[in-house]
């Protein structure tokens, strides 16, 4: 019976244990030998995968090579943190996406300008209300409304500012005021509020405050003017 030694395991075999090509016996190891070392490879690249997948690395979507994550930048949107592609292919894939982008941008201008005026609109109209010109003064009205008597003192305060020490009780000036408005809305004849002593006169300036004050008709303040009373 015809024998074969083999080169891997050194044992001389029947010349069936080898493989045939051509009806020849072919090769130098044994079948056994051949199937161990297929099983040793198979064991090698899985080992080799588990390796790779457990250390540092990670494989890239567009060149297919593992390498270090260092070499990828981050994405919170991925599971692991990191982009799929690694830092020589995006710069390229970025570059490609911006040509194509650009050439679609210039063959349809159109649709371009459309969708920037679309996104204006939407991001102006939507989220803010359109401005009423004529809110502020609407609003300033109706305070002047319901504060008639902090309308009137302002102005006087105005009128008088340097007249009005710090030391001016401004509530019961605002009361003086009040009592004017009653006194016009309730008798029918107008009443004006005056200076005893006037503000600005040739002869002394008086302060506006609550002891200077007085509710008088409104004929006697005109004939009165810009004097003060002697009383004998």
């Amino acid at each position: 019976m015809a024998t074969k030694q083999c080169t891997r395991c050194g044992v001389e075999k029947d010349i069936g244990c080898f493989l045939y090509a051509s009806g020849k016996p072919t090769g130098s190891r044994c079948k056994a030998c051949i199937l161990d070392c297929q099983r040793l490879r198979r064991g090698n690249a899985v080992r080799a995968k588990a390796d790779i997948n457990a250390s540092n690395y990670k494989r890239c979507t567009k060149c297919g090579e593992h390498k270090p994550k260092s070499r990828f930048t981050a994405d919170r949107q991925k599971k692991d943190g990191l982009r799929p592609d690694c830092l020589d292919c995006a710069p390229r894939y970025g570059e490609s996406q911006y040509l194509a982008s650009r050439k679609w941008q210039l063959r349809n201008r159109d649709a371009v300008r459309a969708l920037k005026r679309r996104a204006y609109y939407r991001q102006h109209t939507k989220r803010r209300p359109p401005k009423d010109p004529t809110a502020p003064g609407r609003a300033k009205k109706a305070w002047k409304q319901r504060n008639p008597e902090r309308v009137i003192d302002d102005h006087n305060r105005r009128r008088a500012r340097e007249a009005v020490p710090a030391w001016a009780n401004r509530f019961l000036i605002q009361e003086i005021y009040a009592l004017c408005k009653l006194r016009n809305r309730t008798t029918g004849i107008r009443w004006h509020v005056d200076h005893v002593i006037p503000l600005r006169s040739p002869v002394v300036c008086g302060l506006h405050v609550e002891n200077n004050l007085r509710v008088i008709p409104a004929v006697e303040n005109y004939r009165k003017g810009n004097r003060m009373e002697m009383h004998a």
